[in-house]
């Protein structure tokens, strides 16, 4: 080889740095870009749930499947707890943001129906970069369309509210109501109409250009749902909230939009809606039937036990209260035309679309018959997260329903007619129970007994009997205070009876009992002097909220007496609805109670009985 003298010749060791320093740049360089593209969501195909349910490769969301990975909120799927939120469509966004490994090696997204979340949720796996950049909106369109929870303060809300309403326009004049077809033939061409479309509507809606322009077919009912709202939000459009059951009560004007109407109940799960002219429905929300994470949730009770308390108090001629199961999606109690049902599309609607029948039952008597009900059904409840299917049926069994149904049922025994006996004067017999005598109920009660009482006086003689101890220390009973204030109302002392030892419920009526079957003579100064006294019936009163437990100890206590009852409810006005939650569910438990003691010692059943067990001296 020829060189010049100043060619300078490369050797092999001056090539190796450079190129060491180079491989060793682009390796992590290259690592880098290997994670960043393992991390990018994958974009799944949507297929035919009937296509592709049970095929590998296919995660199937909003719904249940026996063998495919399910992304859904709906009781007994398989979920992973990492990524479980309220909603199906909250689920599939939160694992895709967190490139969760349900997603490799699969290759569709399917669901077996159509509507709002499932919308929501099939999106989100076709077009995951699209709809992680409209993630919140999407979260609350889920919300909004599937649990029925408008919070128009939310952020995004308004967007949100549009796409559902989108939605349902769309889907109600291109296709058919919810519920009022096939969904097996319909959900394809649903899906197929909405899924190339959602991301045109969605970038309108975030650049602020208007709702005319992007989704008008949604525009009338975003208006309605908007005006109803601000309705909703006035004070007198909710009665009561009871957290210790988990009821909302309304009373709107006029039936609302759901989106409207259940606005007001966030965080509760049944629903009482009281419409003017005696008009109800009570409806178990949509958060029962599904695993909510955000919140502890009540489980649901079967309403069969209240519609059968319902009929046997309800009188309107042509109609008659039903409910179906609890495990139905939306179940709702209402009253029902005997010769037309509803069709499923107007049970699932709005409640403007189907017509509400007017009861005989009082709005007051209804909502205690509920409140009485759930409180009963729950007193050894407590909410919580994540319910199965089976602690629901196990909880139902569970509950002694026959119970409750007995003291709610209106069968009151008939008054024995009267025999005339020589020397003996027929009477009849009002007693009141007592209560904390600071406590407003007393004297409410007082009030509805000397009413029963001057009811009863005028067509026979009449005995006022106050019950009740010195609960208080005040060196004054129950009893005694009651006697006076009656006194005060017209009712001769002449006519009261004054019993001052019995210290609660079954202690009233056995009490009462003994002292009826031992009346003293008729006193000097009234018709038929010095003769015996029998009572021929007698009308227990107390307040409304107690009412159950004195059936249920009176009942106990006078079996074997020739002594009909009767029961009259003093209306507790002076209770606020949240106290009055309280105070029924405590009722519930003390119910239980006494049918425990009434089983394990049950009452007298005769005179000689009682007088050997009460020293009445």
């Amino acid at each position: 080889i020829t060189t010049k003298p100043d060619m300078h010749i490369v050797s092999p060791a001056e090539y190796f740095w450079p190129i060491s320093v180079t491989f060793l740049a682009g390796v992590p360089i290259l690592v880098l870009y290997l994670l960043e593209r393992s991390r990018r969501p994958t974009r799944l195909e949507y297929a035919s749930f009937d296509a592709k349910a049970g095929v590998k490769e296919t995660i199937v969301v909003d719904c249940l499947h026996p063998s495919c990975p399910t992304l859904t909120h709906h009781k007994g799927g398989r979920t992973p707890l990492e990524v479980h939120e309220d909603t199906s469509g909250g689920i599939v966004l939160k694992a895709l943001k967190s490139s969760h490994p349900i997603f490799r090696g699969q290759r569709y997204v399917t669901c077996n129906h159509y509507d709002i979340d499932g919308l929501v949720a099939v999106f989100a796996a076709t077009q995951p970069l699209v709809a992680l950049s409209h993630e919140q909106t999407l979260r609350t369109t889920s919300v909004i369309g599937d649990l029925r929870e408008l919070d128009l303060s939310a952020p995004h809300a308004r967007e949100a509210l549009l796409l559902c309403t989108w939605s349902n326009s769309v889907e109600r004049d291109l296709f058919y109501r919810p519920f009022d077809g096939s969904e097996s033939d319909g959900c394809d061409q649903k899906y197929q109409y909405f899924l190339p479309r959602l991301p045109g509507v969605l970038e309108g809606l975030a650049e602020g250009r208007r709702a005319e322009d992007v989704c008008a077919e949604g525009l009338a009912e975003y208006t309605q749902v908007v005006e109803e709202y601000h309705i909703m939000q006035k004070e007198e459009c909710v009665q009561a909230l009871c957290p210790e059951i988990g009821l909302a009560i309304l009373t709107p004007p006029h039936p609302l939009h759901y989106y409207a109407l259940f606005s007001r109940t966030i965080g509760y799960d049944t629903v009482l809606t009281i419409y003017p002219g005696n008009r109800y429905e009570l409806e178990c929300k949509y958060s029962g039937y599904i695993d909510i994470t955000s919140r502890p949730v009540w489980p649901r009770l079967d309403l069969s036990p209240l519609v059968k308390v319902l009929n046997a108090h309800e009188e309107a001629v042509g109609v008659k209260w039903s409910c179906s199961r609890f495990t139905d999606s939306g179940p709702v109690l209402r009253l029902d035309s005997v010769s037309e049902k509803l069709t499923k599309a107007q049970r699932y609607g709005n409640p403007y679309e189907r017509p509400i029948f007017t009861s005989n039952i009082s709005p007051s008597e209804f909502t205690r018959l509920v409140m009485s009900y759930f409180s009963h059904g729950l007193r050894s409840v407590e909410p919580k997260n994540f319910w199965k299917w089976e602690e629901i049926h196990r909880l139902n069994r569970s509950i002694k329903w026959d119970l409750w149904e007995s003291t709610h049922t209106l069968a009151l025994k008939s008054p024995v007619a009267d025999v005339y006996n020589p020397g003996v004067t027929k009477w009849e017999a009002v007693v009141v129970l007592g209560c904390n005598p600071t406590s407003p109920s007393l004297r409410e009660r007082v009030v509805t007994a000397v009413t029963a009482w001057q009811h009863a006086a005028a067509s026979r003689p009449t005995l006022l009997v106050t019950t009740g101890w010195d609960s208080q220390s005040r060196g004054e009973s129950e009893a005694e205070t009651m006697a006076g204030i009656a006194n005060e109302l017209g009712v001769p002392l002449t006519n009261i009876l004054v019993e001052s030892q019995a210290c609660n419920t079954l202690d009233n009526a056995l009490r009462v009992r003994a002292l009826l079957e031992r009346l003293p003579s008729v006193p000097e100064g009234l018709k038929g002097a010095g003769e015996r006294r029998l009572v021929g019936s007698v009308t227990v009163v107390t307040s409304d909220w107690h009412i159950p437990r004195a059936r249920l100890a009176f009942d106990g206590a006078f079996q074997g007496s020739k002594m009909p009852l009767k029961y009259s409810s003093a209306v507790s006005s002076s209770l606020s609805s949240e106290v009055r939650c309280k105070v029924e569910k405590r009722e519930a438990s003390g119910q239980q109670w006494m049918l425990d003691q009434l089983q394990a010692q049950p009452p007298p059943t005769s005179s000689q009985q009682l007088r050997n067990t009460w020293d009445l001296a």
